[in-house]
């Protein structure tokens, strides 16, 4: 987001511009670090249930979409995965676990809103 301050006439104005985001890099093959936090740093998981839970949403995302995890740490309030992505796109990917799982915890806690904070994060890793 820019701010440009312009003169029309004598008259001061502020002119808010918003930038779209940046393209995500992404080609068959590709390896990424992706990472994705609790909305307001809260909690992903309360329980055993909503660690497996998530789980299986992403291993039915990778049932539709084919990808490969070569490492998953789940935190409480955040997750770290490191993907490898082959016929689709990271974020078709990403979108699918995320809005599948948060519509469960919403579900199963009655809560509405988001559940995580923001976009997720990736990193394309592209040597050791």
């Amino acid at each position: 987001m820019s701010i440009v301050t312009l003169n029309f006439a004598g008259k001061i104005r502020k002119i808010v511009i918003i930038m779209s985001r940046k393209k995500r890099e992404w080609y068959p093959g590709a390896v990424y670090h992706v990472m994705s936090r609790g909305n307001r740093r809260g909690a992903l998981y309360k329980d055993d249930d909503d660690y497996i839970t998530f789980l299986m949403h992403v291993d039915r995302v990778r049932e539709r979409y084919p990808f490969k995890i070569h490492a998953c740490c789940l935190m409480t309030n955040h997750f770290h995965m490191l993907i490898e992505t082959m016929e689709e796109a990271l974020h078709k990917i990403m979108q699918k676990i995320l809005h599948s799982y948060s519509m469960d915890f919403n579900c199963r806690y009655r809560y509405t809103g988001h559940v995580f904070e923001s976009r997720y994060i990736d990193c394309i890793i592209k040597d050791d």
